[in-house]
């Protein structure tokens, strides 16, 4: 009888933890599609700062595309779907 007892008491407190204790803890957000560190983003910006291509040119076309400005409004997606030859495109030409 103890034992069931025991195994009640286990398997009732296993089922009455604390979610916000046991949950584990938060972490930074590291967004997944960005591949550069620090010293790409440096080297890049030498290569620009010093008129090499085709990393100006590219800088330019970055700068001039209407996705650079400040007053873009981006379209979150949950799925990204794309399909042969972009049929259907649900979400792919916001890049």
């Amino acid at each position: 009888m103890q034992i069931l007892l025991i195994l009640f008491m286990a398997a009732f407190f296993s089922f009455c933890r604390n979610p916000q204790k046991d949950a584990p803890p938060e972490r930074d957000f590291v967004h997944p599609g960005m591949l550069q560190n620090k010293a790409d983003l440096d080297f890049l910006k030498r290569q620009v700062k010093s008129g090499a291509q085709p990393q100006t040119s590219l800088w330019a076309a970055l700068v001039a595309s209407p996705k650079a400005s400040l007053g873009w409004t981006p379209r979150p997606r949950k799925v990204i779907v794309v399909g042969f030859y972009s049929k259907p495109d649900i979400g792919a030409s916001d890049f």
